[in-house]
């Protein structure tokens, strides 16, 4: 087995290194390393053997690597694959996860049997790999800054992909129906809708539609729609946009079927629920919103 070092690989001063394989050979040396690693399977299929377990990693599959895991890949076939590498010096890793605090939950991470691994949208891979390209093309700012952008880049990666379930979570339901789930909490996923739950899961409609009631009661429509629905209260208490541009950055094309949704949720038109519920510290004079 071979033994990956950091200080024959990555610079003391950048403490990260990206590789990006376009094209994977048929399977690579088993070996593990003194490092952090995060991949991203960017294209094709590939077969991942790690701690003794045989994995298939698809497109947009992204794993964490810890230094203690033991891996390899082969090919599918005779398919090629591409995987975006990179790789973290422990002293970094270690630094960004005490900087995310005892909330994150690191031991999700560390100490599990197998790296953590979740699915990227198309969108989200398209993120990584712009900040690969972004970091990359920025060395000739020198190493200061270009490891300043890793580490901003770091943080991003382990809160938006490896971030600790929230509280909504079911513990019993699979983890990819939560994961999809927090992803969907995002404003511009809510915007689009049901359309973009379904885009985003592996799954038929009819199937995630059937898990997603047997394990939250509701269906991804009226989930969405309650999410919609408490984000516009928090933009109506917290905001001064007016409630048209509320219920357009909530997804909902017409005016008056958000007021008829809000109203049977919360009891009270959007303009009451601002009234009864905003606070300001800062003072006005004359009405401050609509």
């Amino acid at each position: 087995m071979l033994h990956l070092k950091a200080d024959e690989l990555i610079d003391p001063e950048l403490e990260t290194m990206f590789y990006y394989h376009r094209k994977l050979n048929y399977w690579t040396i088993v070996h593990d390393h003194d490092f952090y690693e995060c991949f991203l399977i960017t294209d094709g299929r590939v077969h991942h053997i790690v701690n003794g377990v045989r994995q298939l990693l698809t497109e947009g599959t992204l794993l964490f690597i810890r230094p203690h895991d033991t891996h390899s890949y082969e090919r599918v076939g005779e398919e090629e694959a591409e995987l975006l590498n990179i790789n973290f010096r422990s002293s970094m890793m270690e630094q960004a996860l005490a900087y995310l605090g005892e909330g994150f939950s690191a031991e999700r991470l560390t100490d599990a049997e197998l790296p953590p691994q979740c699915t990227l949208s198309r969108e989200d891979a398209a993120w990584l790999i712009r900040q690969y390209e972004r970091i990359q093309t920025g060395a000739a700012e020198g190493n200061r800054q270009v490891r300043s952008a890793a580490r901003g880049m770091l943080i991003e990666l382990l809160d938006r992909f490896f971030g600790p379930p929230g509280a909504s979570s079911r513990p019993d339901a699979p983890a990819w129906l939560n994961q999809l789930l927090e992803r969907m909490k995002d404003k511009s996923m809510l915007a689009e809708g049901v359309e973009a739950f379904y885009r985003l899961t592996s799954y038929s409609p009819e199937h995630a539609c059937r898990v997603m009631k047997k394990h939250y009661g509701v269906s991804p429509t009226d989930w969405i729609n309650d999410q919609r629905l408490a984000y516009a209260a928090l933009l109506l208490t917290q905001g001064e946009a007016s409630i048209l541009a509320i219920s357009l950055e909530c997804g909902y094309g017409s005016l008056s079927y958000f007021y008829k949704t809000f109203a049977d949720r919360f009891k009270q038109t959007p303009a009451h629920y601002r009234r009864t519920h905003r606070k300001t510290a800062i003072p006005v004079h004359g009405p401050a919103w609509q």
